[in-house]
Protein backbone atom coordinates (compact mmCIF):
# COMPACT_ATOMS: atom_id res chain seq x y z
CA UNK A 1 0.00 0.00 0.00
CA UNK A 2 2.75 2.47 0.97
CA UNK A 3 4.74 1.64 -2.17
CA UNK A 4 1.64 2.17 -4.36
CA UNK A 5 1.01 5.57 -2.75
CA UNK A 6 4.65 6.62 -3.27
CA UNK A 7 4.70 5.54 -6.92
CA UNK A 8 1.31 7.15 -7.64
CA UNK A 9 2.33 10.42 -5.94
CA UNK A 10 5.64 10.43 -7.80
CA UNK A 11 3.95 9.81 -11.17
CA UNK A 12 1.31 12.52 -10.63
CA UNK A 13 3.96 14.99 -9.48
CA UNK A 14 6.06 14.38 -12.58
CA UNK A 15 3.03 14.56 -14.91
CA UNK A 16 1.89 17.80 -13.27
CA UNK A 17 5.21 19.39 -14.16
CA UNK A 18 5.43 17.62 -17.52
CA UNK A 19 6.25 20.68 -19.67
CA UNK A 20 9.04 21.84 -17.36
CA UNK A 21 10.48 18.33 -17.12
CA UNK A 22 10.47 17.93 -20.91
CA UNK A 23 12.50 21.10 -21.18
CA UNK A 24 14.65 20.26 -18.16
CA UNK A 25 14.53 16.49 -17.40
CA UNK A 26 17.60 16.75 -15.18
CA UNK A 27 15.32 17.93 -12.32
CA UNK A 28 13.29 14.72 -12.47
CA UNK A 29 16.42 12.61 -12.82
CA UNK A 30 17.98 14.16 -9.69
CA UNK A 31 14.78 13.61 -7.72
CA UNK A 32 14.56 10.01 -8.91
CA UNK A 33 18.25 9.39 -8.21
CA UNK A 34 17.87 10.59 -4.61
CA UNK A 35 14.86 8.31 -4.10
CA UNK A 36 16.68 5.43 -5.77
CA UNK A 37 19.67 5.94 -3.48
CA UNK A 38 17.53 5.83 -0.36
CA UNK A 39 15.51 2.86 -1.63
CA UNK A 40 18.59 0.81 -2.56
CA UNK A 41 20.26 1.63 0.78
CA UNK A 42 17.16 0.52 2.70
CA UNK A 43 17.03 -2.74 0.74
CA UNK A 44 20.62 -3.49 1.75
CA UNK A 45 19.97 -2.58 5.39
CA UNK A 46 16.83 -4.73 5.67
CA UNK A 47 18.55 -7.57 3.81
CA UNK A 48 21.21 -7.45 6.51
CA UNK A 49 18.45 -7.55 9.16
CA UNK A 50 16.94 -10.53 7.34
CA UNK A 51 20.28 -12.34 7.33
CA UNK A 52 20.88 -11.61 11.03
CA UNK A 53 17.37 -12.74 11.95
CA UNK A 54 17.86 -15.97 10.04
CA UNK A 55 21.10 -16.61 11.95
CA UNK A 56 19.31 -15.90 15.24
CA UNK A 57 16.52 -18.31 14.30
CA UNK A 58 19.00 -21.01 13.29
CA UNK A 59 20.95 -20.59 16.54
CA UNK A 60 17.77 -20.59 18.64
CA UNK A 61 16.48 -23.69 16.85
CA UNK A 62 19.76 -25.51 17.46
CA UNK A 63 19.63 -24.76 21.20
CA UNK A 64 15.91 -25.44 21.45
CA UNK A 65 16.31 -28.85 19.81
CA UNK A 66 18.98 -29.80 22.33
CA UNK A 67 16.96 -28.88 25.47
CA UNK A 68 13.28 -29.26 24.53
CA UNK A 69 12.87 -32.87 25.67
CA UNK A 70 13.98 -32.26 29.25
CA UNK A 71 12.42 -30.69 32.34
CA UNK A 72 14.03 -27.78 34.19
CA UNK A 73 13.51 -26.80 37.82
CA UNK A 74 15.01 -23.69 39.38
CA UNK A 75 15.72 -23.74 43.12
CA UNK A 76 14.35 -20.93 45.29
CA UNK A 77 14.61 -20.28 49.03
CA UNK A 78 11.81 -19.63 51.51
CA UNK A 79 13.95 -18.25 54.35
CA UNK A 80 13.08 -15.06 56.20
CA UNK A 81 15.68 -12.42 57.09
CA UNK A 82 15.28 -13.24 60.79
CA UNK A 83 15.83 -16.96 60.23
CA UNK A 84 18.84 -16.28 58.01
CA UNK A 85 20.43 -14.01 60.66
CA UNK A 86 20.13 -16.81 63.24
CA UNK A 87 21.77 -19.28 60.86
CA UNK A 88 24.78 -16.95 60.43
CA UNK A 89 25.61 -17.36 64.12
CA UNK A 90 26.24 -21.09 63.61
CA UNK A 91 28.73 -22.95 61.40
CA UNK A 92 26.42 -22.10 58.52
CA UNK A 93 29.09 -21.73 55.81
CA UNK A 94 30.48 -25.23 56.29
CA UNK A 95 27.01 -26.77 56.17
CA UNK A 96 25.88 -24.86 53.09
CA UNK A 97 29.10 -25.85 51.28
CA UNK A 98 28.40 -29.51 52.04
CA UNK A 99 24.81 -29.09 50.90
CA UNK A 100 25.90 -27.59 47.58
CA UNK A 101 28.44 -30.38 47.09
CA UNK A 102 25.73 -33.03 47.43
CA UNK A 103 23.29 -31.10 45.22
CA UNK A 104 25.81 -30.74 42.40
CA UNK A 105 27.37 -34.22 42.49
CA UNK A 106 24.34 -36.53 42.76
CA UNK A 107 24.69 -38.79 39.67
CA UNK A 108 20.90 -39.20 39.39
CA UNK A 109 20.22 -35.51 38.67
CA UNK A 110 22.05 -33.01 36.48
CA UNK A 111 22.54 -29.71 38.33
CA UNK A 112 24.19 -26.46 37.26
CA UNK A 113 25.01 -23.24 39.13
CA UNK A 114 23.56 -20.07 37.66
CA UNK A 115 24.14 -16.84 39.59
CA UNK A 116 22.91 -13.48 38.29
CA UNK A 117 25.51 -11.44 40.15
CA UNK A 118 26.44 -8.23 38.36
CA UNK A 119 29.98 -6.85 38.53
CA UNK A 120 31.25 -3.29 38.77
CA UNK A 121 34.10 -2.07 36.58
CA UNK A 122 35.06 1.60 36.77
CA UNK A 123 35.83 3.79 33.75
CA UNK A 124 34.05 1.65 31.17
CA UNK A 125 32.44 3.07 28.03
CA UNK A 126 30.06 0.55 26.44
CA UNK A 127 26.64 0.83 24.77
CA UNK A 128 23.75 1.02 27.23
CA UNK A 129 22.61 -2.59 26.83
CA UNK A 130 25.93 -3.83 28.32
CA UNK A 131 24.95 -2.36 31.69
CA UNK A 132 22.59 -3.37 34.45
CA UNK A 133 23.12 0.16 35.81
CA UNK A 134 25.22 2.48 33.64
CA UNK A 135 25.49 5.24 36.25
CA UNK A 136 27.10 2.81 38.66
CA UNK A 137 29.24 1.10 35.98
CA UNK A 138 27.45 -2.16 36.85
CA UNK A 139 27.73 -4.65 33.99
CA UNK A 140 25.65 -7.69 33.08
CA UNK A 141 27.36 -10.84 34.37
CA UNK A 142 26.53 -14.40 35.36
CA UNK A 143 28.53 -17.08 37.19
CA UNK A 144 28.01 -20.67 36.07
CA UNK A 145 29.28 -24.21 36.60
CA UNK A 146 30.76 -26.27 33.79
CA UNK A 147 27.55 -28.21 33.05
CA UNK A 148 25.77 -24.94 32.13
CA UNK A 149 27.62 -24.80 28.80
CA UNK A 150 26.70 -28.40 28.01
CA UNK A 151 23.01 -28.01 28.90
CA UNK A 152 22.51 -25.10 26.49
CA UNK A 153 24.81 -26.43 23.79
CA UNK A 154 26.81 -23.19 23.89
CA UNK A 155 29.70 -22.84 21.46
CA UNK A 156 32.63 -20.46 21.18
CA UNK A 157 33.49 -18.15 18.34
CA UNK A 158 37.08 -18.15 19.60
CA UNK A 159 39.12 -19.10 22.67
CA UNK A 160 38.18 -21.74 25.24
CA UNK A 161 35.87 -22.50 28.16
CA UNK A 162 37.07 -22.73 31.77
CA UNK A 163 39.33 -25.53 32.98
CA UNK A 164 38.43 -27.46 36.15
CA UNK A 165 41.07 -25.76 38.31
CA UNK A 166 39.72 -22.33 37.27
CA UNK A 167 36.55 -23.08 39.24
CA UNK A 168 38.61 -23.09 42.48
CA UNK A 169 38.43 -19.69 44.18
CA UNK A 170 40.93 -20.07 47.04
CA UNK A 171 43.70 -17.42 47.06
CA UNK A 172 42.67 -16.23 43.63
CA UNK A 173 42.95 -12.63 42.46
CA UNK A 174 42.42 -13.32 38.77
CA UNK A 175 39.28 -14.86 37.24
CA UNK A 176 38.96 -16.08 33.62
CA UNK A 177 35.90 -14.84 31.73
CA UNK A 178 34.10 -15.85 28.56
CA UNK A 179 32.53 -12.77 26.98
CA UNK A 180 29.40 -12.39 24.90
CA UNK A 181 29.98 -11.80 21.19
CA UNK A 182 29.34 -8.02 21.39
CA UNK A 183 32.46 -7.61 23.56
CA UNK A 184 34.71 -8.73 20.69
CA UNK A 185 34.82 -5.14 19.38
CA UNK A 186 36.37 -4.01 22.69
CA UNK A 187 38.59 -6.90 23.81
CA UNK A 188 40.63 -9.79 22.42
CA UNK A 189 41.75 -13.13 23.84
CA UNK A 190 44.32 -12.59 26.62
CA UNK A 191 43.22 -9.05 27.55
CA UNK A 192 43.00 -8.23 31.26
CA UNK A 193 40.15 -6.19 32.77
CA UNK A 194 41.38 -4.69 36.04
CA UNK A 195 39.52 -3.55 39.18
CA UNK A 196 36.38 -5.64 38.71
CA UNK A 197 34.34 -5.76 41.92
CA UNK A 198 32.48 -9.03 42.47
CA UNK A 199 30.76 -9.87 45.77
CA UNK A 200 32.71 -7.32 47.82
CA UNK A 201 36.12 -8.35 46.40
CA UNK A 202 38.29 -6.88 43.65
CA UNK A 203 39.51 -9.15 40.86
CA UNK A 204 41.33 -8.93 37.57
CA UNK A 205 39.40 -10.59 34.73
CA UNK A 206 41.28 -12.35 31.94
CA UNK A 207 39.47 -12.91 28.64
CA UNK A 208 39.76 -16.57 27.57
CA UNK A 209 36.93 -16.85 25.03
CA UNK A 210 34.02 -15.31 23.12
CA UNK A 211 30.62 -16.96 22.71
CA UNK A 212 28.95 -17.29 19.34
CA UNK A 213 26.55 -14.50 18.46
CA UNK A 214 22.95 -15.02 19.65
CA UNK A 215 23.91 -17.53 22.36
CA UNK A 216 21.25 -17.69 25.05
CA UNK A 217 20.02 -19.60 28.09
CA UNK A 218 16.72 -20.07 29.91
CA UNK A 219 16.38 -19.03 33.54
CA UNK A 220 13.35 -18.09 35.61
CA UNK A 221 11.03 -18.43 32.61
CA UNK A 222 12.90 -15.91 30.46
CA UNK A 223 15.19 -16.61 27.49
CA UNK A 224 18.20 -14.34 27.90
CA UNK A 225 20.71 -13.45 25.20
CA UNK A 226 24.35 -13.54 26.27
CA UNK A 227 25.79 -11.19 23.62
CA UNK A 228 26.38 -8.39 26.15
CA UNK A 229 27.07 -10.57 29.19
CA UNK A 230 30.28 -11.44 31.04
CA UNK A 231 30.28 -15.17 31.88
CA UNK A 232 32.38 -16.15 34.90
CA UNK A 233 33.04 -19.50 36.62
CA UNK A 234 30.94 -20.19 39.71
CA UNK A 235 33.80 -20.45 42.20
CA UNK A 236 34.18 -23.23 44.76
CA UNK A 237 36.13 -22.70 47.99
CA UNK A 238 37.93 -25.49 49.85
CA UNK A 239 39.54 -23.57 52.70
CA UNK A 240 37.47 -22.29 55.61
CA UNK A 241 37.78 -18.51 56.19
CA UNK A 242 38.03 -16.82 59.58
CA UNK A 243 34.46 -16.44 60.95
CA UNK A 244 32.84 -13.03 60.40
CA UNK A 245 35.73 -11.90 58.19
CA UNK A 246 35.23 -10.23 54.81
CA UNK A 247 36.20 -13.51 53.16
CA UNK A 248 33.58 -15.37 55.20
CA UNK A 249 30.82 -12.99 54.14
CA UNK A 250 32.03 -13.24 50.53
CA UNK A 251 31.73 -17.04 50.59
CA UNK A 252 28.36 -17.00 52.37
CA UNK A 253 26.95 -14.61 49.76
CA UNK A 254 28.35 -16.86 47.02
CA UNK A 255 27.08 -20.19 48.35
CA UNK A 256 23.58 -18.95 49.19
CA UNK A 257 23.36 -18.19 45.47
CA UNK A 258 25.07 -21.41 44.36
CA UNK A 259 22.38 -23.58 45.99
CA UNK A 260 19.73 -21.75 43.92
CA UNK A 261 20.76 -23.33 40.66
CA UNK A 262 18.80 -25.48 38.19
CA UNK A 263 18.09 -29.22 38.00
CA UNK A 264 17.71 -30.81 34.58
CA UNK A 265 15.61 -34.00 34.47
CA UNK A 266 15.32 -36.38 31.54
CA UNK A 267 11.87 -37.42 32.74
CA UNK A 268 9.28 -35.49 34.76
CA UNK A 269 8.56 -38.64 36.73
CA UNK A 270 11.93 -38.11 38.47
CA UNK A 271 10.69 -34.92 40.12
CA UNK A 272 8.93 -36.57 43.07
CA UNK A 273 12.12 -38.39 44.06
CA UNK A 274 14.19 -35.24 43.55
CA UNK A 275 11.85 -33.18 45.71
CA UNK A 276 11.91 -35.68 48.56
CA UNK A 277 15.67 -36.10 48.40
CA UNK A 278 16.34 -32.33 48.44
CA UNK A 279 14.06 -31.76 51.44
CA UNK A 280 15.81 -34.53 53.35
CA UNK A 281 19.34 -33.24 52.76
CA UNK A 282 18.45 -29.61 53.58
CA UNK A 283 17.05 -30.90 56.87
CA UNK A 284 20.14 -33.07 57.39
CA UNK A 285 22.48 -30.10 57.00
CA UNK A 286 20.27 -27.74 59.01
CA UNK A 287 19.79 -25.32 56.13
CA UNK A 288 16.59 -23.45 55.39
CA UNK A 289 13.95 -25.09 53.19
CA UNK A 290 14.41 -24.93 49.45
CA UNK A 291 11.59 -25.02 46.93
CA UNK A 292 11.28 -25.56 43.20
CA UNK A 293 10.14 -23.32 40.37
CA UNK A 294 9.36 -25.21 37.18
CA UNK A 295 10.80 -23.47 34.12
CA UNK A 296 8.37 -23.79 31.18
CA UNK A 297 10.89 -24.68 28.52
CA UNK A 298 8.35 -23.93 25.81
CA UNK A 299 9.36 -20.30 26.43
CA UNK A 300 12.66 -21.22 24.77
CA UNK A 301 10.71 -21.04 21.55
CA UNK A 302 10.15 -17.35 22.28
CA UNK A 303 13.36 -16.37 20.48
CA UNK A 304 12.40 -18.43 17.46
CA UNK A 305 9.01 -16.71 17.28
CA UNK A 306 10.64 -13.28 17.55
CA UNK A 307 13.14 -14.21 14.84
CA UNK A 308 10.39 -15.53 12.58
CA UNK A 309 8.46 -12.28 12.99
CA UNK A 310 11.59 -10.31 12.06
CA UNK A 311 12.13 -12.54 9.04
CA UNK A 312 8.54 -12.18 7.81
CA UNK A 313 8.58 -8.41 8.32
CA UNK A 314 11.99 -8.02 6.64
CA UNK A 315 10.88 -10.13 3.64
CA UNK A 316 7.78 -7.97 3.16
CA UNK A 317 9.77 -4.73 3.47
CA UNK A 318 12.56 -5.89 1.14
CA UNK A 319 10.00 -7.10 -1.43
CA UNK A 320 8.13 -3.80 -1.29
CA UNK A 321 11.30 -1.77 -1.72
CA UNK A 322 12.40 -3.98 -4.63
CA UNK A 323 9.12 -3.12 -6.38
CA UNK A 324 9.72 0.56 -5.66
CA UNK A 325 13.33 0.25 -6.84
CA UNK A 326 12.17 -1.29 -10.13
CA UNK A 327 9.63 1.53 -10.61
CA UNK A 328 12.28 4.19 -9.89
CA UNK A 329 14.75 2.42 -12.16
CA UNK A 330 12.20 2.42 -15.02
CA UNK A 331 11.24 6.07 -14.51
CA UNK A 332 14.84 7.19 -14.31
CA UNK A 333 15.78 5.20 -17.43
CA UNK A 334 12.97 6.93 -19.31
CA UNK A 335 14.06 10.43 -18.28
CA UNK A 336 17.74 9.75 -18.99
CA UNK A 337 16.70 8.64 -22.45
CA UNK A 338 14.61 11.79 -22.87
CA UNK A 339 17.53 13.97 -21.73
CA UNK A 340 19.94 12.29 -24.16
CA UNK A 341 17.42 11.42 -26.83
CA UNK A 342 19.35 12.96 -29.72
CA UNK A 343 22.54 11.23 -28.64
CA UNK A 344 20.90 7.80 -28.52
CA UNK A 345 19.16 8.37 -31.86
CA UNK A 346 22.55 9.06 -33.45
CA UNK A 347 23.90 5.84 -31.88
CA UNK A 348 20.97 3.88 -33.31
CA UNK A 349 21.56 5.35 -36.80
CA UNK A 350 25.24 4.42 -36.47
CA UNK A 351 24.33 0.77 -35.85
CA UNK A 352 23.97 0.50 -32.07
CA UNK A 353 21.36 -2.04 -30.96
CA UNK A 354 18.49 -1.30 -28.61
CA UNK A 355 20.07 -3.59 -25.99
CA UNK A 356 23.30 -1.56 -26.13
CA UNK A 357 21.30 1.61 -25.43
CA UNK A 358 19.54 -0.10 -22.50
CA UNK A 359 22.90 -1.31 -21.15
CA UNK A 360 24.41 2.20 -21.38
CA UNK A 361 21.50 3.69 -19.40
CA UNK A 362 21.39 0.83 -16.87
CA UNK A 363 25.14 1.04 -16.26
CA UNK A 364 24.80 4.65 -15.14
CA UNK A 365 21.97 3.84 -12.73
CA UNK A 366 23.68 0.74 -11.30
CA UNK A 367 26.66 2.87 -10.33
CA UNK A 368 24.27 4.91 -8.21
CA UNK A 369 23.36 1.68 -6.42
CA UNK A 370 27.04 1.28 -5.52
CA UNK A 371 26.83 4.67 -3.82
CA UNK A 372 23.71 3.41 -2.03
CA UNK A 373 25.78 0.50 -0.77
CA UNK A 374 28.25 2.95 0.80
CA UNK A 375 25.34 4.77 2.45
CA UNK A 376 23.96 1.49 3.83
CA UNK A 377 27.36 0.49 5.20
CA UNK A 378 27.81 3.84 6.92
CA UNK A 379 24.36 3.59 8.53
CA UNK A 380 25.11 0.04 9.69
CA UNK A 381 28.43 1.23 11.13
CA UNK A 382 26.57 4.04 12.90
CA UNK A 383 24.54 1.56 14.91
CA UNK A 384 27.79 -0.07 16.04
CA UNK A 385 29.38 3.27 16.97
CA UNK A 386 26.40 4.49 18.97
CA UNK A 387 28.16 7.54 20.33
CA UNK A 388 28.59 9.13 16.89
CA UNK A 389 25.63 7.51 15.08
CA UNK A 390 23.71 10.71 14.22
CA UNK A 391 26.87 12.45 13.00
CA UNK A 392 27.89 9.45 10.87
CA UNK A 393 24.45 9.12 9.27
CA UNK A 394 24.21 12.88 8.62
CA UNK A 395 27.67 13.25 7.06
CA UNK A 396 27.42 10.08 4.98
CA UNK A 397 23.92 10.91 3.70
CA UNK A 398 24.87 14.45 2.67
CA UNK A 399 28.10 13.24 1.05
CA UNK A 400 26.44 10.48 -0.94
CA UNK A 401 23.56 12.69 -2.11
CA UNK A 402 25.97 15.44 -3.20
CA UNK A 403 28.14 12.93 -5.04
CA UNK A 404 25.09 11.41 -6.71
CA UNK A 405 23.92 14.87 -7.81
CA UNK A 406 27.32 15.57 -9.38
CA UNK A 407 27.26 12.11 -10.92
CA UNK A 408 23.84 12.78 -12.51
CA UNK A 409 25.21 16.01 -14.00
CA UNK A 410 28.09 14.02 -15.45
CA UNK A 411 25.69 11.45 -16.96
CA UNK A 412 23.63 14.17 -18.61
CA UNK A 413 26.63 16.09 -19.98
CA UNK A 414 28.57 13.07 -21.20
CA UNK A 415 28.33 12.68 -24.94
CA UNK A 416 25.34 14.97 -24.95
CA UNK A 417 24.13 16.14 -28.37
CA UNK A 418 21.48 18.85 -28.07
Amino acid sequence: MLITIIITTLTLSIKKQGDRIKKQPSAAIKLLSALLLVCAALILIFTNVLYSSYNTKTSAHSNYSSIANKSYYSITDTVSNEEFSKLLNTNFLKRIKSLHSEMSTNPNYLYYDIIDQYITIDNTVFPDDFYYDKDGNILNAIQVSNSFFEVYNLALDSGRFFSQDEYIGDNKETIPVVLGSAYSQFYKIGDTINNAEYLFKDYSLVVVGFLNENSYYIHQENPTLLDTTIVMPSLNYINEPIPKSDEAYHQIALYTSKIEGVYVLNDKSQFANLYGWLQSITKEYGVYKLDFLSIPISSAYFLQCISQQYINTAVIIVSAFLILLFALFSQMSYYIYQAKKHYYQVLLICGASFLQIVFDISKSILLLCVLANLLALSITEAFISIEYSILIILISSISVILISSLYVDTILKKDYIG
